[in-house]
């Protein structure tokens, strides 16, 4: 018994509309061949303000603390707490924050995060 074999290869043509979030690019400037924010700070807390724009906030009218957020005095492990005030759902407005990091190249971790808090 034989059998044969025919290939399709057509093609199709798909176009997508991208939304604004898939069409934003990035807004941090990135350094020379690192990859990196030139200022890991000022980018994270860009990615805060964008998502309190969002909700009508701006991280003008929060309170941002620096928090030294190291177990020794060696370690330069940093927290930026912006408190928002009350009547906020803060696990969706964290959960919120980490997709636009994660989206704009930034990665929270344990030496540099942004919190939200009441």
């Amino acid at each position: 018994m034989m059998m044969e074999m025919t290939l399709d290869d057509r093609t199709t043509r798909c176009e997508v509309e991208l939304g604004p979030m898939q069409a934003m690019a990035p807004v941090v400037s990135l350094s020379g061949g690192g990859g990196l924010p030139d200022d890991p700070e000022a980018a994270h807390l860009e990615a805060a303000d964008e998502l309190l724009h969002r909700r009508g906030m701006s991280l003008a009218d929060c309170e941002v603390s620096r928090v030294y957020a190291g177990f020794d005095g060696g370690d330069d492990a940093v927290l930026l707490v912006v408190r928002v005030g009350r009547g906020v759902d803060m696990f969706a407005l964290n959960e919120a924050l980490t997709a636009v990091q994660l989206a704009r190249g930034l990665l929270p971790s344990a030496q540099l995060d942004v919190v939200f808090q009441a």
